[in-house]
Order: structure tokens, then C-alpha cells, then sequence
């Protein structure tokens, strides 16, 4: 496993972006509206894209009765040092204004927080990993909303 993860660093563009490697792979999405109650369920999928410059996120969730597909590219911006991402989603433009959801990823040993990027947005997911790295359990809020949720990474 070491190294693997070695080798995966080397092709990666930078340190920081490769400890994103433990979402790669698909995850079953159980959450709930802390408000409302109403159901977030679905399934994402993480894959590494050109050799690990990009961590690629694909999602199907229905939240609220609600379809939302989307998808996100996350790279290490040179610039400021960041992790950062885009958010494209079935919904159409960003609810805050632009072409799509831009955020700042946090990567921490245990877990990590994803941030909108947009000034006074509000927007921000808080999530750890636990059983060994086959669960995320975690927060996403925003102004007026979120929900709670728990991600179990698929079996195969």
C-alpha cells in the first residue's frame, strides 16, 4: 500500500491535492434536512483524472424529492496554494452568481472542510472520515438550510 501511495504522489501535481486519494472511489449518500427532515439519498463517485492532476467528483442525489446530478473538478491551485474546485450542477448556474459553485478544500488527517469560495456565501461542508475510511460522516450548510449525512463507501 505504501507504496502505491508513493507512486500515486509522484504523478500527482502537488502533495496536497494527492490526500484527497481516500474519497476516490463511489459512495452511497444517507442524509436528512436538519430542518425539514426531508430525505438526501444517492450515490458519488470520485475518480483521479490525468495522472492526478484532477480529482473528479460525479454525483446523482435526490434531496427532498428533488433530482440533482452534477459534476465537480477539483485541482491545487499554484496561485495561492489552495485546493480548490468547480461545481457544475444540473440546476443550472451557480445559486450565488456565476457559471458554476467555486469552493476551497481544507484536507485534514482525519477528514475535510469544503468552503464556497464566493465572498459572504456561507456555503460550507464539514466532514471525517471513520470506520477506517469507509465512512464520511458529515455537514453541508448554507444560509436558510443543509442537512447531515452520512457517505458508506460502495462494497466493490
Amino acid at each position: 500500500m505504501e507504496a502505491a501511495l508513493q507512486t500515486f504522489a509522484r504523478r500527482c501535481t502537488h502533495p496536497e491535492l494527492s490526500r484527497l486519494d481516500a474519497l476516490a472511489g463511489t459512495w452511497l449518500v444517507d442524509g436528512r434536512h436538519f430542518e425539514t427532515g426531508e430525505p438526501v439519498r444517492g450515490d458519488v463517485t470520485y475518480a483521479w483524472m490525468f495522472d492526478g492532476f484532477y480529482l473528479v467528483q460525479h454525483l446523482a442525489l435526490e434531496h427532498g424529492g428533488r433530482p440533482i446530478n452534477g459534476v465537480e473538478y477539483i485541482g491545487y491551485d499554484e496561485r495561492d496554494a489552495t485546493v480548490r474546485s468547480c461545481f457544475f450542477s444540473s440546476e443550472g448556474p451557480s445559486l450565488f452568481g456565476g457559471v458554476a459553485l467555486e469552493y476551497v478544500w481544507e484536507v485534514r488527517g482525519d477528514g475535510f472542510t469544503v468552503v464556497a469560495g464566493d465572498e459572504g456565501v456561507g456555503a460550507k461542508f464539514d466532514g471525517s472520515f471513520a470506520d477506517g475510511g469507509d465512512t464520511i460522516r458529515g455537514r453541508w450548510e448554507w444560509p436558510g438550510g443543509g442537512y447531515d449525512v452520512t457517505m458508506t463507501r460502495a462494497a466493490g
